[in-house]
C-alpha cells in the first residue's frame, strides 16, 4: 500500500514537472535600443524593440523600470506601448522618457516581462541598462583679480554632487565657445587647464598689461561637460606693494589691503563678504568688481608706499566697512547695504582729504 502511494506521488510529481517545462516555452529578447549606447540627456527618449517567442502560449507583457524581472515588480513606464498581449511570436517596441520615467542621473534597468495567461508562474523576462546623464549646469560666480604676472580666479562650488573636475579656458582674445580659447602663456599649461575639484586657480606666468579672457566649465563623473560660464577678464600688472601685501592669493581688495597692511584684518573680511555676498550677485556689482580689479592696483601701490596715504585711506575705509557690517545685520536689502556704503564713502572722503592736507602741512 505504501509502495503504491509512493508510486502515485512520483507520477504526480513527474506530470507537474512536465507541465512546468511545457509552460517554460516563452523567450523574451530585447533586440535593439536607440540611442545605441543607451545614454540619455535630460529631455531625451530611448526606444527599445523586443521579441517574445512562445509555442501555443498567449499572455501579456509589461515594460518596467527596476524591479527584479518577476511579474508585478518594477515601475510601469508611461508609454502606452509599455504593455500589451502576445500570442506565438510577437514583436513590439516601447519608449522610455528621461522626464517621465527616470528620476535623476544614474543607471536604470529596463525589463520586458511576458507572462502566460493560463499560468502566472510561467513567465520570462529580458533586461537592458540605460543611463541618464544630464550635462551639469554652467559654473556660476566666476570672478577674477589680477596681480603681477598672474590672475586669480574663483568660482562657486557646483550644486551637482557628481562633479569630477573643473576646467579653466583662457586666451588673450574674447571668445564664444571652447574652441576660441587657445591660451598658452600660463605656467600651468595651455587652455583648458584642469583645476580638479578646486574652486579657485591662479594663472601664473602671464604677461603684464595684457588682458586675458576666461571661462570655467564643470565635467561630471560620466565625462559630460557643462556649457562654459560667463566670460570674465583681468589684466595682470606690476602692482608693487599691493600684490605683496595681498600675498598673491586671491582677487583681494588691493586698496584696503594696502591701507591696513593685513589681508586678515577684520575690515578686509567685511569688504570681502560684501563683494562675495552682495556685489557678485548682480550684473552691476560684478561689473564694479571687475573695474575695481582693473584700475585699483596702481592706486594701491602708491598707498602702500606712503604711510600718510595709508592713514587717510583707513579714515575713509573704516566707516565704510562699519556701515556695511551694520546694514548687513539690520537689513536684508542689498540696495540698502549699497546705499549705506555710498553714503558713508561720501561722508568719510572729506575727512580723509583734511587729514591728507594736515599731514602735508
Amino acid at each position: 500500500m505504501l509502495k503504491a502511494s509512493l508510486h502515485i506521488l512520483t507520477l504526480i510529481a513527474a506530470l507537474a514537472l512536465a507541465v512546468g517545462v511545457a509552460h517554460a516555452d516563452i523567450d523574451v529578447t530585447i533586440t535593439s535600443i536607440d540611442p545605441s549606447d543607451g545614454v540619455l540627456n535630460e529631455g531625451d527618449t530611448a526606444t527599445i524593440t523586443f521579441n517574445i517567442e512562445s509555442d501555443d502560449e498567449t499572455g501579456s507583457y509589461d515594460v518596467v523600470i527596476g524591479g527584479d524581472g518577476t511579474p508585478d515588480s518594477g515601475d510601469a513606464i508611461s508609454d502606452s506601448d509599455g504593455s500589451g498581449t502576445f500570442s506565438g511570436n510577437t514583436s513590439g517596441s516601447a519608449k522610455i522618457s528621461s522626464t517621465s520615467d527616470l528620476d535623476g542621473d544614474g543607471d536604470y534597468t529596463v525589463y520586458v516581462i511576458a507572462v502566460d495567461d493560463s499560468d502566472d508562474t510561467n513567465y520570462a523576462s529580458a533586461s537592458i541598462t540605460i543611463t541618464l546623464d544630464s550635462p551639469p549646469g554652467s559654473v556660476t560666480g566666476v570672478r577674477a583679480g589680477a596681480g603681477d604676472g598672474r590672475i586669480f580666479l574663483e568660482w562657486d562650488e557646483h550644486e551637482d554632487n557628481d562633479i569630477d573636475r573643473y576646467s579653466v579656458y583662457y586666451d588673450t582674445q574674447s571668445g564664444g565657445s571652447a574652441d576660441d580659447y587657445l591660451g598658452s602663456d600660463s605656467d600651468l599649461g595651455t587652455s583648458p587647464i584642469d583645476a580638479g575639484l578646486a574652486t579657485e586657480l591662479t594663472l601664473s606666468g602671464l604677461e603684464n598689461n595684457v588682458t586675458y579672457y576666461m571661462r570655467v566649465s564643470a565635467t561630471d563623473e560620466q565625462g559630460t561637460e557643462s556649457t562654459l560660464s560667463v566670460e570674465v577678464h583681468a589684466t595682470p600688472t606690476d602692482a608693487k606693494g599691493a600684490a605683496e601685501l595681498a600675498d598673491d592669493t586671491e582677487p583681494g581688495c588691493f586698496v584696503a589691503t594696502a591701507a591696513y597692511g593685513d589681508i586678515d584684518h577684520p575690515m578686509l573680511v567685511v569688504f570681502r563678504g560684501f563683494r562675495d555676498d552682495i556685489l557678485m550677485h548682480s550684473e552691476a556689482g560684478r561689473a564694479f568688481v571687475q573695474a575695481y580689479y582693473k584700475y585699483s592696483p596702481p592706486f594701491a601701490r602708491v598707498i602702500a608706499d606712503h604711510p600718510m596715504l595709508r592713514f587717510a585711506a583707513r579714515s575713509v575705509l573704516t566707516p565704510m566697512a562699519e556701515s556695511i557690517a551694520y546694514a548687513r545685520t539690520h537689513t536684508r536689502s542689498s540696495l540698502a547695504v549699497f546705499g549705506l556704503l555710498i553714503g558713508s564713502a561720501l561722508m568719510a572722503a572729506p575727512i580723509g582729504v583734511r587729514r591728507i592736507k594736515k599731514g602735508r602741512a
